[in-house]
């Protein structure tokens, strides 16, 4: 377990275990990451871009598999799209059905022959309540050659039928060592304007899941720059996240941008640090978190140090 009074997070986007140097995904890519991540004394895991039952990884349950390397005592799998990934137009549940899709979804993945893509949570201390977000992808009629005409499209004519990929969040209150903490999770969408929106979203679900003075974190791969993340939650209004890790998270190879982040409430203070491993075309985002006394200074941006190989 990590110290006393302090809790351990990481967001991870996986890319579905492709390994960092090449090759195909697999149970065994999956394990070496997981075999790193549990180095890391981790209590809270978040994931972007976990498969179930895809070829493409393997047909593993990604989410489960890390849970059981981790040792962890519970864990989520919330898919926002089913259906095989690769195809032009695949079944996107989520995307189709909106709010009600998350339970519908994850029962259809829970089926060993029904793939599925989307976010999950881990955590190995003890979950006492849970929630998810749908937010359903977008149709748009492209003229051939437009700058946002590529993605699962058919052609029409001189015409691009283009599907915006659904995403999905997962929430969760997690009895931390200093108190209970809404959690969520979630892989933004590209188009910065609907990444805003899906972000804050998801801090107003966060603050009604953690009531008038709960403890708050944002996990994830945002598909934002810092400022711009904090301008979606600050839109929320009334209920602050501020950054608790700083620091360079894409592409892995030779990060140049922060787009995965972890944001806390007041009264939670962080330090960070990016991790590199053995899977990804992002590092890993990794911070511990204190509860701090209110009349501490209020000084809650945790900046991340080197790489850690």
């Amino acid at each position: 377990m990590s110290r006393r009074g302090a809790l351990r997070v990481a967001t991870v986007n996986l890319q579905h275990a492709t390994p960092a140097g090449g090759g195909s995904a697999s149970a065994r890519s999956l394990a070496e990451a997981g075999e790193a991540l549990r180095a890391l004394d981790l209590d809270v895991v978040a994931l972007q871009e976990a498969d179930t039952g895809q070829r493409r990884s393997g047909y593993v349950h990604q989410t489960r598999l890390l849970a059981r390397i981790l040792g962890a005592t519970w864990w989520r799998f919330v898919p926002a799209e089913v259906g095989p990934r690769g195809a032009a137009f695949g079944v996107p549940l989520a995307g189709l059905l909106g709010r009600a899709a998350p339970r519908l979804a994850e029962a259809a993945a829970s089926l060993p022959w029904d793939p599925a893509y989307g976010v999950g949570l881990i955590s190995r201390l003890p979950v006492v309540r849970t929630a998810s977000v749908s937010h359903p992808g977008r149709i748009r009629v492209l003229p051939v050659g437009h700058r946002l005409a590529s993605g699962p499209v058919r052609r029409v004519g001189r015409w691009v039928v283009r599907r915006d990929e659904a995403r999905a969040a997962v929430l969760a209150t997690v009895a931390a060592p200093f108190g209970r903490v809404a959690i969520g999770a979630t892989h933004a969408a590209t188009d910065p304007r609907a990444a805003a929106v899906q972000i804050g979203r998801l801090a107003e679900r966060l603050a009604d899941l953690a009531g008038p003075d709960g403890a708050r974190l944002l996990l994830g791969d945002l598909n934002l720059p810092p400022s711009a993340v904090q301008a979606a939650v600050d839109r929320v209004g009334g209920r602050a996240l501020a950054p608790l890790a700083v620091g360079a998270t894409f592409p892995a190879p030779a990060p140049r941008s922060q787009i995965d982040h972890v944001l806390g409430s007041a009264g939670l203070a962080g330090t960070g640090e990016t991790v590199r491993l053995p899977i990804s075309d992002h590092l890993a985002l990794v911070a511990t978190i204190d509860e701090i006394a209110p009349d501490d200074d209020d000084d809650r941006a945790g900046y991340a140090g080197p790489v850690r190989p």
